[in-house]
């Protein structure tokens, strides 16, 4: 029997489980996880730190221990003390898998946890491994002796090994069936694995070995909760324990961060903290925040897309600048990869996909790829079925891919008139898909309809008619919901919007001298549509470049009208229910 400790950002409390309460829970069987650790932590320097699950020491169930301690550790700011509150109780499981992609906070939770049970439980020896040098092993005749000669292990005493990298061990049957499948015959072994992939179901299958690990002893970027009414876990950063991180390392007294930047940096990233941190640091060693920071004025969202442009703060990622994200960021010769570039192009136009989306042997090829890589994560969806859906870590891996994409795909196409290429693509919407919700966000997230609707069909459509020909703003991820759309290839600015709203701020988006996108892109034409299941009744004279995207209820029909509510030519036709 192993205690887990599930560790949450919610303020420490003073309420600990009596006795009685604890025999309530081992009653129980749909009880998973007993016992939970509120932690209020952050995050370190040139390290990123994460906290989710721990694994404590052994205890009779009935024993409740409640303790307050300092830790001290190199992976904190110096002289920053934490205060942890425990309450212990037992749980059925000796194996603990954390799975996430690349700077996800992986390997710094692993070396917190062994930093912890080092202090909780001097008694036990804590063994890492990094890695998993299979030649080493086979010269070794084995992960048995492999531990024992390589790592210090001495069998029967009681032992913890925290495998980082673990993915590098799949091939190796022998250890999984052995150690980990076996580990709950030997109450002296306890093991934690890190990896970068594996299957998001309870069920792994190592060398034809299945491996069953029970959902409370499972951790993924995404925050899935147990069932004994505990917070949701997961790698990625809350709201909250981003406000944390920032308020430590990035204070006011030194940084120059405005609310409405951060809020849009999380909003972004979606609490992937490798994604975060990159973000913040490309910023940080950009011109206009460095002359900024003389001034006494915050480095607002406004001054952000007034000032970065898209190509240069894109480019960063490929320099030492982004830090740790690089790690999950795919190579340009990657990227050529027909395979491959068709797998990311199908996430891009989806949101996520699943095995049985690609016909061709070489596709599902790319796409286990593309997972083992980290460059996708993926969630176990429909536990009958089966189903496994597969999506990009963040919005921030997700733009990166798409601009990457459109520089080494084929994009070019014939259209001399925004206007006619407009018309092409909405020509091409899918009734069915307007009328419906579906997973778009890179975490999963389901978008609101109708307006997000609008904008994830305008953006299916021209990439899957226009080889990928276009790319989205950053504003795709603001709170109001408004994407904007740029055509590389023409220089061409689209952008949707729902039922008029805001229709004159929008158009001096466009504008050189006053707008927002005016500095950072090179725009040779643009256009606002209007999206509606209404008849507009305004004229609009000086917005020259508005046209009112008119659908009928059932999304059948369409009618385009220009600013002054006149019917465009081929401005009126019928959606075909099989368009895709």
């Amino acid at each position: 029997m192993i205690l887990i400790i599930a560790l949450f950002a919610s303020p420490p409390s003073d309420k600990f489980l009596t006795i009685s309460e604890i025999k309530i829970y081992l009653r129980n069987p749909s009880t998973s996880l007993l016992s939970y650790l509120r932690l209020s932590t952050h995050l370190a320097n040139d390290f990123v730190l994460h906290h989710r699950f721990l694994t404590c020491r052994r205890t009779q169930w009935s024993e409740v221990i409640q303790f307050q301690q300092y830790i001290e550790s190199s992976f904190f700011i110096a002289s920053s003390r934490y205060r942890y509150d425990v309450e212990y109780s037992t749980v059925f499981s000796e194996f603990l898998q954390v799975r996430g992609t690349p700077a996800s906070g992986k390997s710094t939770l692993a070396k917190l946890l062994g930093k912890h049970i080092r202090v909780q439980e001097p008694d036990v020896r804590v063994i890492w491994i990094d890695g998993w040098e299979r030649d080493d092993v086979a010269k070794c005749r084995g992960w048995y002796s492999y531990l024992k000669k390589r790592k210090g292990w001495i069998p029967g005493g009681d032992t913890v090994f925290i495998f980082d990298e673990a993915q590098l061990s799949y091939k190796d049957g022998r250890l999984w069936n052995e150690l980990f499948k076996g580990i709950h015959d030997y109450p002296d072994r306890r093991a934690i694995a890190f990896a970068s992939d594996g299957s998001p179901s309870s069920s792994t299958d190592i060398q034809g070995t299945s491996i069953f690990v029970v959902p409370m002893a499972r951790v993924s970027l995404l925050p899935t909760a147990p069932k004994d009414d505990l917070p949701a876990a997961g790698l990625l950063f809350t709201s909250a324990e981003f406000n944390e991180l920032v308020l430590k390392q990035y204070p006011d007294s030194e940084y120059h961060f405005h609310r409405s930047f951060l809020d849009m940096v999380f909003k972004i990233t979606e609490g992937h903290v490798g994604a975060m941190y990159s973000f913040l640091n490309i910023i940080l060693v950009s011109d206009p925040y460095r002359e900024l920071k003389h001034s006494g004025q915050r480095y607002t969202w406004e001054l952000f897309q007034k000032t970065v442009s898209p190509v240069w703060f894109l480019r960063q990622f490929e320099s030492p600048a982004a830090g740790v994200i690089r790690k999950g960021l795919p190579p340009d010769d990657d990227l050529r990869v027909p395979p491959v570039a068709c797998v990311f192009s199908s996430v891009l136009r989806n949101g996520s996909v699943q095995n049985t989306d690609f016909t061709t042997e070489d596709n599902r090829n790319a796409l286990h790829l593309c997972f083992s890589k980290g460059w996708l994560h993926s969630v176990h969806t429909d536990y009958i079925d089966n189903e496994i859906k597969y999506f990009f870590p963040s919005s921030l891996h997700r733009w990166y891919i798409e601009w990457k994409l459109c520089g080494i795909l084929d994009t070019s196409f014939r259209a001399d008139n925004i206007l006619d290429f407009v018309i092409d693509v909405i020509s091409k919407f899918s009734p069915g898909m307007l009328s419906t919700t579906r997973r778009v966000s890179a975490a999963g997230h389901v978008q609101r309809p109708p307006e997000a609707q609008y904008q994830d069909e305008f953006y299916r459509c021209c990439h899957t008619h226009y080889n990928g020909s276009l790319v989205t703003f950053l504003e795709f991820s603001t709170a109001k919901g408004r994407v904007d759309f740029y055509i590389p290839a023409k220089h061409w600015g689209v952008e949707l919007l729902r039922d008029g709203d805001q229709l004159a701020q929008h158009s001096g988006r466009f504008s050189s001298q006053t707008g927002s996108y005016g500095t950072p892109l090179s725009l040779t034409d643009y256009i606002i549509l209007d999206c509606r299941t209404t008849q507009p009744r305004v004229h609009h004279p000086n917005l020259q470049k508005l046209y009112h995207i008119v659908f009928d209820d059932g999304f059948s029909q369409v009618k385009i009208l220009d600013n002054e509510l006149k019917v465009v030519p081929r401005g009126e036709f019928k959606l075909l229910m099989a368009s895709s």
